[in-house]
């Protein structure tokens, strides 16, 4: 078996052709050379008087000699075939190796590398596929089989863009390769490319695999995460603070601690974690969280721990009732969830840390973890979303939202300016 494999290897047998051209080249020349070289012995020793009998044996032997080289292959096939007559040897396919067969080998070949091709639909099992095609000359066998190598690579372009498209934050382009693959015929391939899907999204943790649309149906109906504590939520939930945590610490490192993307996971993991479990954090003015993770009493009145260096303890008492957060501490609690750092110089108001500039009305000047910065809120961008010229954001706000919520915020909002931080890693 193991020869037979190799005598349908379409290079073993273009060597093998090679190799037979030799032999047959050495089967014909050397023979000849050696009675050529024979009767030119004889002739010499018949001119020169020599011992005629001498070089007649010696003529002779040459004879033998070329007989013996243009019989030797043949020899050598007839013995392999007389000890296993059912065998295909490799003089065999020396013997037999011709374009015909060495295009069958190739087809055969590239038949197997294209099935793996749609097995997995990896781009490096394409080039592969593509490169054993190239190699059949018969265009009869190979049309057909690139015809069906070409159906594929749009599915295997559709494969490779899962990566691209979960390495960035267009919602747009999420939901346009999720359509893409929902019209794909072939349901095994589609079932493949749903797998990747879904395991490249969990795995990367990109903001792409959350409900980006502040208007969705999941943002709706929630109640205030307020009489009742975040760890009564996750218990009811069958989650838990630590489940939590580990979560938001899971997504932030999936993107890269320290990076653009981190912050805005982090803040995205919470809202919508929350937002499956039917709640959202209420807005606390005074509400700040310094610390890696959450706090399983948000919900219930606790008194902060600061309100001692206040002139008057008892109106922060009763003010700074921390049910939630308000807006700069959101902003602050998931720059330090990005950089699960509680380091001070992580803060969205640290003047080292940022440099502001004024609004474009047409082009984003804020980057992804940046700061839109009014005199009296703060938001956190996610998300910018150049057709409609504005930012996705998160934010913690009162008013009518009253709530930590996703949002939006033109390019050119009125009385705001970008906070552009050099602390992030890119």
């Amino acid at each position: 078996m193991y020869i037979l494999g190799i005598c349908d290897n379409g290079d073993v047998l273009a060597t093998f052709k090679i190799i037979n051209v030799v032999i047959k080249l050495i089967k014909i020349i050397v023979p000849i050379a050696l009675i050529v070289s024979g009767m030119i012995d004889f002739f010499k020793a018949v001119l020169n008087h020599e011992e005629i009998n001498m070089t007649s044996k010696l003529f002779v032997n040459k004879i033998a000699a070329a007989v013996i080289v243009f019989l030797v292959p043949t020899l050598v096939h007839i013995t392999i075939d007389l000890v296993d007559p059912n065998s295909v040897s490799y003089a065999g396919c020396i013997a037999n190796a011709n374009d015909e067969m060495i295009d069958e080998a190739y087809s055969k070949t590239s038949e197997k590398y294209i099935a793996e091709v749609k097995r997995t639909l990896l781009n490096s099992d394409y080039v592969i596929a593509k490169t054993s095609l190239n190699k059949i000359k018969s265009e009869e066998l190979k049309e057909p089989l690139k015809q069906d190598l070409d159906d594929l690579y749009q599915y295997v372009q559709l494969y490779e863009s899962i990566d691209t498209v979960a390495s960035n934050y267009n919602r747009d382009a999420y939901a346009e390769l999720k359509k893409k693959i929902d019209n794909v015929s072939d349901e095994k391939i589609k079932k493949r490319l749903n797998e990747k899907l879904k395991d490249t999204f969990k795995s990367k943790s990109s903001l792409a695999e959350f409900n980006r649309d502040p208007n969705s149906d999941l943002y709706s109906n929630l109640k205030p995460l307020t009489g009742i504590t975040l760890k009564e939520v996750l218990k009811k939930n069958g989650s838990s603070v630590e489940e939590l945590n580990r979560k938001i610490q899971t997504a932030v490192e999936n993107a890269g601690v320290g990076t653009r993307k981190a912050v805005a996971m982090a803040g995205m993991t919470l809202i919508d974690e929350l937002s499956r479990m039917g709640y959202y954090m209420f807005y606390d003015w005074g509400g700040k969280w310094f610390n890696v993770g959450v706090d399983g009493n948000w919900g219930s009145k606790i008194n902060p721990p600061y309100c001692s260096s206040y002139d008057d303890p008892s109106y922060c008492l009763n003010t700074f009732i921390w049910k939630g957060f308000d807006c700069s501490g959101f902003a602050d609690w998931a720059i330090i969830q990005g950089f699960q750092s509680t380091d001070s110089k992580y803060r969205y108001n640290n003047s080292s840390s940022y440099s502001t500039k004024s609004l474009s009305s047409s082009k984003a000047v804020c980057d992804i973890g940046d700061t839109l910065n009014s005199s009296t809120h703060v938001v956190l961008v996610i998300g910018i979303d150049d057709k409609n010229q504005r930012y996705l954001i998160e934010e913690s706000t009162t008013g009518s939202a009253n709530r930590l919520r996703i949002s939006y915020k033109s390019f050119n909002e009125p009385g705001y300016v970008c906070y552009k931080y050099n602390f992030y890693k890119n």
